[in-house]
Parts: structure tokens; C-alpha cells; sequence
């Protein structure tokens, strides 16, 4: 079931931590950019940053959807301990799981496995495996979708951590089907359209013309991704929510 909710107050908090977060990792670069412990604590900054705002947002589509900036920004009230250490723990296993999927074992791996004197299958597998390396991270995420509606609607539990974190695999498992049709929906298509978009360039002889086109279409598709991204947000709230109602009766 669709729900109303005020676009324009999730716009204006997306638009507080994008800048604040901007700004932050600018000044890291400009105080030292080859420094990795700055590099590292500015990014658990941002990291915190983003899941303060996210958990504002998710609170607020729960429970004041028709609010204003301030009644979305009032949800972090809720934040507790327990919220921030099931936050850190799924932050952090995503973290690893990212890193593991890029880091420049996997291309190790399929080395030691093709034939070193078949250059066709090592140049596919090395186009392929990092392809299927993002699909599992892609997967791996749709079971912690909710995670920030769970907590932000059961910040009071008495629950352990593990327990928390357990129950938020459960909903993600059991919503799969609907978050993956879900998510193709606004954001496969419009990667789809992107990609066709670009590739239409190669057409284009003009080198001005093309980079002015170029320049164009990331402007557009950087603000429908805006959009569509406070869509999802949306649409995912109504799956929570009828999800809840379902168990509740």
C-alpha cells in the first residue's frame, strides 16, 4: 500500500548530510591527503553522519511522514546505544564484504584457475568476476534493507544485538522477493538507460558536442537518482509497514 509522505523533507536532509559529508572529505584531503589514519577516521565520521541522517529519515517515514524537516530530524532522540551498535556492527560487515569482493585477491584466484596460456578466458573471467563479485555484495545487502526501519522501530527493544541483527536477516530473507523487484524497478532501469544514453554517444564525432552531451546526462541522471532515491526510500517503508501489519493480525 502507497503511503503520502513530504518528499521535500527527506530532500532537504539528503541534501544536509551529502553536503556536510562533501565538506568533510574535502578538508581530509586538504589537510593531508596521503594520511591514513585522517582518511579513516574521517570516513567512520561520514559513515556515522550517514547513519544518523538515514535512521532520521527511516524514523520518520514510520511515524511522522507528512512532518517537517525538523519532526524527521526530532527521530534521532531514539538513537541509543544498542541502536548505534547493531548500526556499526552491519556497517562493518558490509565494509569487509566490499572490501574482500574488490580487493585484488579474487583476480589472484581466477589466475591460479584459467589456463595461463588462454588469454580469451583469463580477459573474460577478469570482466566477469568482479561483475559477479558486486552481485553478491548486491544480494548479501537486500537482507539488511530494513535495518534502519527495524531499529528505528524497535529502538526500545530488550533484545541482544545478535538477537536484533538476526530478526533483521529474517524480514530481509522474508521481503526478498519484493525488494529485489523493488530495487530492478528504480534503479536497474535507470542504470539500463544510462548505459544505452552513453553508449549513444559513441556516435557522436563532434568532440565539443560530445562532451557537452556527456556533461548533460550525468546532470540528469544525478538528479533523478536524487529523486528516485527518496522514492525507494519511501516504497520501502510501505513494504515494512505492511509487513508489520500482516504479523501484527
Amino acid at each position: 500500500m502507497k503511503r503520502e509522505y513530504r518528499f521535500s523533507s527527506i530532500l532537504w536532509i539528503m541534501l544536509i548530510v551529502g553536503v556536510t559529508n562533501y565538506l568533510l572529505s574535502r578538508l581530509a584531503l586538504a589537510l593531508d591527503e596521503e594520511n591514513f589514519i585522517l582518511g579513516f577516521i574521517v570516513d567512520l565520521i561520514t559513515g556515522l553522519i550517514s547513519f544518523i541522517f538515514t535512521f532520521a529519515i527511516s524514523g520518520g517515514l514510520l511515524r511522522n511522514r507528512m512532518g517537517s524537516v525538523g519532526d524527521y530530524l526530532n527521530q534521532v532522540n531514539y538513537i541509543n546505544m544498542k541502536v548505534v551498535t547493531v548500526g556499526f556492527l552491519i556497517a562493518v560487515a558490509g565494509a569487509i564484504i566490499s572490501l574482500l569482493g574488490s580487493a585484488s585477491g579474487a583476480y589472484g584466484v581466477f589466475k591460479t584457475m584459467a589456463s595461463p596460456n588462454n588469454s580469451t578466458v583469463f580477459a573474460i573471467g577478469s570482466i566477469l568476476l568482479p561483475i559477479l563479485g558486486a552481485l553478491v555484495i548486491a544480494v548479501i545487502a537486500l537482507f539488511f534493507t530494513y535495518s534502519d526501519f527495524y531499529l528505528a522501530d524497535h529502538y526500545d527493544t530488550e533484545d541482544w544485538v545478535i538477537t536484533i541483527i538476526g530478526n533483521i536477516f529474517k524480514q530481509g530473507k522474508r521481503l526478498f522477493k519484493k525488494t529485489l523487484i523493488l530495487s530492478l524497478k528504480f534503479f536497474g532501469i535507470p542504470l539500463i538507460l544510462l548505459l544505452v544514453s552513453i553508449g549513444m554517444l559513441f556516435f557522436v564525432k563532434d568532440e565539443m558536442v560530445w562532451l557537452g552531451l556527456f556533461a548533460f546526462i550525468m546532470v540528469v541522471f544525478a538528479i533523478a537518482g536524487i529523486i528516485i532515491s527518496i522514492v525507494y526510500l519511501a516504497r520501502l517503508s510501505d513494504i515494512y509497514l505492511d509487513d508489520k501489519l500482516e504479523i501484527e493480525e
